[in-house]
């Protein structure tokens, strides 16, 4: 086989992958708004600074009480935290001048007069105090180790989406029976499926966002689908809620499906008509038995690099491709 038809095999993976990747990418960010991780997590990370009833009252503090709405928060900036704290320690050592150099020195005397209670606020910003030159140096010096925080915080967010990545991976790659090795061997044999796949590669790569679907057939495709997320012009709104977006990408995934479909992907699992639950098990467990099994630990671990890996390479692909084509 050709060098370029080799290309064209492995280009046409690419966009396989790409797009069951999408599936995962939009079933986790499904899954995510169901649990609300992100807004568990940050609760968790606050806990360990404070008691439980300090915490209540920082969740009761007006400004993250607001931010909240009908769902947790599930972030906060330096500068809402620092606001905070300073509101809520006022309130505990019954400091005055709320802001000033003044209420800085009431901190200070009041941490170093007697012991803070353990996970008492003051307990909390007592090594801050100490430090801090004044007010300002106070506040910023507060803010700056909360956004430390929040990073490791940001970082162990990650590593449960990373988990959950893997699990929805293995899940959409048995369920979709997508066998790498299936796959290439149908890609090799097969020229019509193959350049119908590099044509609609070569079409994805041309947009700039592929993963949002901002072409205008998906616009079109979406309105018709969720008008209400579609301005008067077409354009996808800005102004999304979180559930919204989660439709969106649920919306983008049907509309490649829909591209794809008529494709005849060798994926999916094909059971003998008239064949009972028994032989269809027998069937499934001949397949963990075989090749299968390999190809599978290779699909559900291309799938689990996410969809913005595999686009960056699908356009690296096509580019290298275009340039070979040139005369």
């Amino acid at each position: 086989m050709e060098i370029s038809s080799l290309l064209d095999v492995a280009l046409s993976l690419v966009f396989i992958f790409f797009v069951f990747s999408l599936f995962v990418s939009g079933t986790v960010e499904f899954l995510n708004s169901l649990v609300e991780k992100r807004a568990e997590l940050l609760k968790e990370s606050l806990g360990k600074l404070v008691s439980a009833s300090q915490l209540a009252a920082f969740y009761d503090h007006p400004l993250v009480h607001v931010k909240s709405g009908k769902k947790p928060i599930s972030y906060l900036s330096g500068r809402s935290f620092s606001t905070v704290v300073l509101d809520l320690l006022a309130k505990e050592t019954g400091a005055s001048a709320l802001g000033s150099y003044a209420f800085f020195q009431e901190l200070r005397k009041a941490a170093q007069t007697a012991v803070p209670a353990a996970g008492s606020l003051l307990a909390f910003v007592q090594p801050f105090l100490r430090e801090a030159s004044g007010f300002e140096d106070f506040e910023r010096r507060l803010e700056t180790w909360y956004d430390g925080y929040m990073e490791q915080v940001s970082g162990w967010f990650k590593q449960y989406a990373q988990r959950i990545v893997r699990i929805v991976a293995v899940v959409i790659t048995l369920f979709f029976n997508l066998d790498t090795i299936h796959l290439t061997q149908r890609l090799l044999n097969d020229d019509t499926l193959r350049a119908r796949l590099v044509s609609e590669a070569e079409r994805v790569a041309a947009r700039s966002d592929a993963a949002l679907g901002q072409d205008a057939s998906f616009r079109s495709y979406l309105a018709g689908r969720l008008p209400d997320v579609v301005t008067a012009d077409g354009a996808i709104r800005t102004d999304l809620t979180a559930m919204q977006q989660v439709q969106v990408r649920a919306t983008y995934l049907q509309y490649l499906k829909d591209n794809v479909e008529g494709f005849s992907l060798p994926v999916g699992w094909k059971f003998r008509p008239g064949s009972s639950f028994g032989d269809g098990c027998s069937q499934v467990l001949h397949a963990f038995a075989s090749w299968s099994l390999l190809g599978w630990v290779l699909t559900a671990t291309a799938l689990s690099f996410g969809a913005p890996f595999w686009f960056d390479l699908l356009v690296r692909l096509v580019n290298i491709r275009n340039v070979g084509n040139k005369p």
